[in-house]
């Protein structure tokens, strides 16, 4: 139900915040020496991706549903991105579901729009690090490079003319009418706006690294490392939203 998003999501971060602040207090001294001068233009960065990625997940809705307003379809996605770190993330899908009148969409159409909105996150993260390693003269490494591929053989594959038709077959199959895949034209438009939101969160660790150590290296290379380390968290079981993995890969 809504009302239990409502009532333990601002718990439960504050929680988070507090278990982080007591478990990591040398690196937050690392950072207050780099002063606010960079630790406010990275909160910024940071902000562009799931801002990014939010206005995204409303493009898909408003290309399935041709009503869905912005600002009820952010709302919704902004409270979906804060639970989502709850085990196996599948109080996010049921938060979008029980509140999918307020963008006006079906179930199955907020259904679509989560995975579509995750296989464009993936995409255009996968599509980075297989490019901009090379652009700086060395090679992903090969567990996120083997995943990276995989996840555009699926972007492909999920295209009108591929698996496209082999889910509506199985949909009439069904007796259930499944208007809900997007041609390759406007899944490429989703994808190209996630690639922005990589971008800013590569400038944001960036302008801390070089803060803390006074030496980053590359800025691409820092995205490809980053949306690396993303690839193996997202795919990790039992990690919510790739937490702890993801960022233990970004290390090695």
């Amino acid at each position: 139900p809504i009302w239990v998003v409502r009532w333990t999501a601002l718990p439960a971060a504050a929680l988070g915040l507090l278990l982080v602040l007591r478990s990591q207090r040398e690196a937050i001294s690392a950072l207050e020496s780099a002063g606010w001068t960079a630790i406010a233009p990275a909160a910024l960065a940071f902000a562009l991706a799931p801002l990014l990625q939010g206005m995204s997940s409303w493009l898909v809705l408003r290309l399935l549903t041709g009503r869905t307003p912005l600002l009820e379809a952010m709302l919704v996605w902004s409270r979906s991105y804060i639970v989502r770190y709850a085990p196996t993330g599948t109080l996010a899908v049921a938060y979008r579901v029980s509140a999918r009148h307020r963008v006006g969409a079906s179930t199955d159409q907020v259904l679509a729009a989560f995975a579509y909105e995750h296989v464009a996150v993936l995409a255009a993260a996968s599509a980075l690090s297989l490019v901009l390693f090379p652009l700086t003269g060395s090679l992903p490494p090969a567990l996120p490079a083997s995943i990276a591929l995989a996840t555009l053989a699926l972007t492909a594959a999920m295209r009108p003319g591929i698996a496209g038709r082999g889910v509506e077959a199985a949909a009439c199959r069904l007796r259930v009418r499944l208007a809900v895949v997007l041609p390759g034209s406007r899944l490429g438009a989703v994808v190209g706006v996630n690639a922005l939101g990589w971008l800013g969160t590569g400038l944001a660790v960036y302008l801390l690294v070089g803060a803390v150590t006074g030496a980053a290296p590359p800025f691409l290379w820092i995205v490809g490392s980053y949306t690396a380390a993303y690839l193996v968290g997202f795919v990790a079981p039992l990690a919510p939203g790739g937490l702890g993995v993801r960022e233990g890969m970004l290390v090695v």
